[in-house]
């Protein structure tokens, strides 16, 4: 069963990963995960803001690459694991994913991370546009 999230316990996350704030993440995640009885994995799976971004999102579109790592780690690290897939490639409202944020914004350890955890390149957005593009 998803774990049912306030508007706020997931802008707590948001904020979080996007400011870099790691412990206060963590914490987060372990306090919200116990509660609802769920994994980290899949609470951070349903932690998505009314535009559809994820922690993951945030994260990346900043350059911050150990929360990133951080929240990579609560799913398996094998690249065809089907909740890791769906974490990496969620997409947002237009259709982008956590590599396209990485890319747009020069974080190149960031894309090189997503990359290697088995992000998919060929994503494209609501614009037709996939994360090369956005490099460019």
């Amino acid at each position: 069963m998803a774990p049912t999230l306030t508007e706020d316990e997931i802008d707590d996350l948001i904020y979080f990963a996007r400011a870099g704030d790691l412990a206060d993440l963590q914490e987060s995640i372990s306090t919200l995960a116990t509660r609802e009885s769920v994994s980290p994995a899949e609470l951070l799976l349903a932690a998505r803001d009314e535009g559809k971004s994820s922690p993951l999102h945030m994260a990346a579109g900043n350059g911050n690459l150990d929360v990133v790592t951080s929240l990579l780690s609560h799913f398996p690290p094998a690249p065809e694991d089907p909740q890791r897939k769906t974490f990496l490639d969620l997409p947002n409202e237009y259709g982008n994913t956590a590599l396209h944020w990485a890319s747009l914004r020069g974080h190149l350890p960031v894309v090189k991370l997503l990359m290697e955890a088995g992000a998919n390149p060929a994503a494209a957005n609501d614009k037709d546009q996939i994360p090369l593009d956005l490099a460019l």
